[in-house]
C-alpha cells in the first residue's frame, strides 16, 4: 500500500482483504488491477474488505499511479 494514497487515505489498513469494488466482487490483486485501470481514476466508489472477519465498506477516489512497479 503506498503511503498516503488513495488506498490508506479511505481507511484500508494492512492486513485489510479487498474482497469487493462498487458492486463487483474481486477474486484476488489481478482483477482489482484491472477494475481499477477501466476508466476508474476520479470515480468516487467503494471497497469491501474483510478485516478481523468483519465486512466493512470504504469510500474510495482512485487516483492516477505515478509509481511503476517492476513485471514479473
Amino acid at each position: 500500500m503506498v503511503s498516503r494514497g488513495p488506498a490508506q487515505r479511505s481507511g484500508v489498513l494492512e492486513g485489510d482483504v479487498i474482497v469487493g469494488y462498487g458492486d463487483q466482487p474481486i477474486s484476488g490483486i489481478d482483477q482489482l488491477h484491472r477494475v481499477l485501470t477501466e476508466n476508474q481514476v476520479g470515480l468516487r466508489s467503494s471497497l469491501t474488505v474483510i478485516r478481523k472477519g468483519e465486512r466493512r465498506v470504504l469510500p474510495i477516489v482512485p487516483e492516477e499511479s505515478h509509481i511503476h512497479l517492476p513485471r514479473s
